[in-house]
């Protein structure tokens, strides 16, 4: 999986803990943190793991639902596992089942331009196709042998798309301009240099940093603003921030083999450490207790119909 923080933007976000560590080390920890968002939100696992920043899903399997009597209407839509859904390029519905090792198996593809993704409730919609008095398919057509529940299959992409105007960059050295948001899309990035557009030859983008490293310095009282789209939501950035520091402020008390001690008290000062909690069978149980920030900033992306 790819997390969710780079190395570089983590130091720049300045959570406040001593991360004199090398870059492999802050990434794995972030990884781990990364991993810890996920299984709070109980992120889809199918047919592939789910990814906040985005992606592709190829043959991803769905029930279709024929229509049984002429008062029933056969189903229309599909709920992929995967949201917010940005486009649908294929969509079948499979009567036998599909073996690519042999041949394909009989199926109804529906064209793009046939269906209709709605955004506010995440599903694809068949608007127009063949129907017939049995349904989409032809009594004729439909072999001997086929599945007792039609299987529909949809390749998709899915993902957020955030734009971004005028935003001010800040310089980390006398070349490099930073964001406030790394992960970048692949979308066109305008820089403007005190209000005017900078001649793109003079500078690269890092999408991944999310930041313009000039070739050559500008005036030092500059104000270097971008417009610019990214892909990652700043809640999941943030949380994973959070989740990132309570591991290195955890094994830094392990380091010191202090990792079971609940009280320490010198002179007339008492330190305990925060009480565990009974249940800690779950990634939601151990984020609530130990990073409630974290949670609070996850909640809204919990909310997923499949949990496997």
């Amino acid at each position: 999986m790819v997390a969710y923080l780079t190395a570089d933007r983590y130091r720049t976000m300045r959570f406040g803990t001593d991360i004199d560590i090398q870059d492999v080390e802050l990434a794995s920890v972030i990884s781990r943190a990364s991993s810890l968002a996920d299984a709070y939100c109980n992120v889809p696992m199918r047919p592939q793991r789910h990814t906040f920043l985005g992606g592709s899903v190829v043959a991803e399997q769905h029930p279709w639902r024929l229509a049984q009597t002429p008062f029933e209407t056969t189903q229309r839509r599909v709920y992929p596992f995967h949201t917010p859904v940005r486009t649908c390029s294929s969509f079948r519905i499979y009567v036998t089942q599909p073996d690519p090792d042999v041949q394909d198996g009989q199926y109804v593809l529906v064209a793009p331009k046939d269906l209709m993704i709605n955004r506010s409730e995440d599903y694809v919609e068949v608007v127009s196709s063949a129907m017939t008095s049995t349904g989409l398919f032809n009594a004729l057509i439909v072999p001997a042998i086929y599945l007792a529940s039609p299987i529909c299959t949809i390749d998709y992409t899915y993902g957020w798309d955030f734009s971004v105007v005028e935003e001010r960059l800040y310089p980390t050295d006398g070349l490099t301009y930073q964001s406030e948001n790394n992960f970048w899309t692949t979308a066109e990035v305008t820089v403007y240099e005190n209000g005017t557009e900078v001649n793109a030859a003079s500078y690269t983008v890092d999408r991944g940093e999310g930041c313009i490293r000039f070739t050559s310095p500008p005036a030092i009282d500059a104000s270097i603003t971008a417009d610019y789209h990214h892909k990652l939501p700043v809640e999941i950035r943030d949380a994973v921030g959070y989740i990132s520091t309570h591991l290195l402020e955890e094994a830094s008390v392990t380091e010191r083999g202090l990792a079971e001690l609940s009280s320490i008290t010198v002179a007339e000062v008492t330190l305990r450490r925060a009480p565990e909690s009974e249940n800690k069978g779950s990634a939601r149980e151990y984020i609530s207790q130990k990073v409630p920030e974290a949670a609070i900033l996850l909640d809204d992306f919990s909310n997923w119909r499949v949990a496997v």
